[in-house]
């Protein structure tokens, strides 16, 4: 598998709001165009890829995003 890490250094997420981080229309941001659905869709097309995506976050520190793609070989043409 290969691993991708994204940190930041923002404000980070309070923790009862990573426990539902990843529910559709749950959102960190407030106003008219925050509708929470970009982090559910990006689990649900990971998942469908047999990858993991997961989100680490101190409250006032950082949040760092993990995404976990597998490799295979599957569809590989192999031939020369």
């Amino acid at each position: 598998s290969a691993e991708l890490k994204i940190t930041d250094n923002g404000v980070g997420i309070k923790r009862a709001m990573l426990k539902q981080l990843f529910g559709l229309f749950n959102s960190t941001k407030h106003g008219n165009y925050h509708f929470g659905i970009g982090l559910n869709f990006s689990r649900m097309a990971m998942s469908a890829y047999n990858g993991h995506t997961s989100v680490r976050s101190k409250y006032g520190e950082y949040t760092t995003t993990t995404l976990l793609f597998p490799i295979t070989n599957e569809g590989v043409n192999n031939e020369k």
